[in-house]
């Protein structure tokens, strides 16, 4: 199992992005009535015969400003559609042509799914600490190799030992992902037990103990370490 703790900061960063490229609600389109109204219809439809020469003037004055309206609403419409698209077009064009690099913890990530994890944000170009119950060297040397030669991938990776099950040991993770990375953005709880495949009730309690400690405890106290880490707290 593994959970994401995202900082105010990126949450609103990718609130940003998410906003900048969904599109907009469009203008209110002009009915066909108004959009194709002519003046002499207009005309035509005021008395003729029984009306004074102000009554055929004032009808024409009123086609003249129905026509202006609708071709003012339509311009409207047309600079909104089009500005609406080139914002987007130019914000997401930006975003494309700026590297984002972020730092990323992970728990548990010298093998398995985490290790998995810690591969790939590195060939992204992330900056990864990764950490796990035994020295997590032999994981972080071989994916510095992994990339050694490739020039085009600027991630980096480093580890320690923690037990995400022990305050202090979280305290000290938390203490080398900011010397190593600096600023945290993301932080991913995959460290994880197995109990056993045995039944319940076969199980020693001692191992009950540990998995509810790794698997339930390690995830709240490294949720609130890592986001009183984000929020600037200590």
């Amino acid at each position: 199992m593994s959970s994401f703790v995202m900082s105010s900061a990126s949450s609103s960063a990718f609130a940003a992005a998410g906003g900048l490229a969904a599109p907009r609600s469009p203008a209110a389109p002009l009915s066909s009535a108004s959009s194709q109204v002519r003046p002499a219809a207009l005309l035509e439809a005021a008395p003729s015969s029984s009306s004074s020469s102000s009554g055929r003037l004032l009808a024409a004055g009123l086609a003249l400003g129905a026509l202006a309206s609708a071709k003012k609403l339509r311009g409207v419409a047309g600079l909104r559609a089009s500005g609406s698209r080139a914002g987007r077009r130019s914000a997401v064009a930006r975003m494309a042509n700026t590297p984002v690099v972020a730092g990323i913890v992970i728990t548990g990530g010298a093998a398995g799914v985490g290790y998995a994890y810690a591969d790939e944000f590195v060939k992204r170009g992330h900056r990864v600490v990764i950490c796990d119950i035994k020295d997590p060297s032999t994981a972080v040397n071989a994916i510095r190799k992994k990339y050694e030669h490739q020039a085009a991938v600027t991630g980096t990776i480093d580890g320690t030992i923690c037990d995400v099950s022990e305050l202090d040991s979280i305290n000290q993770l938390v203490d080398f992902a900011k010397q190593k990375i600096g600023t945290v953005h993301y932080w991913i709880n995959n460290a994880g037990i197995n109990g056993s495949r045995r039944r319940f009730t076969e199980i020693d309690a001692r191992t009950i103990e540990a998995v509810v400690k790794v698997n339930l405890g390690g995830i709240l106290l490294c949720t609130h370490a890592a986001m009183r880490m984000m929020l600037g707290f200590g």
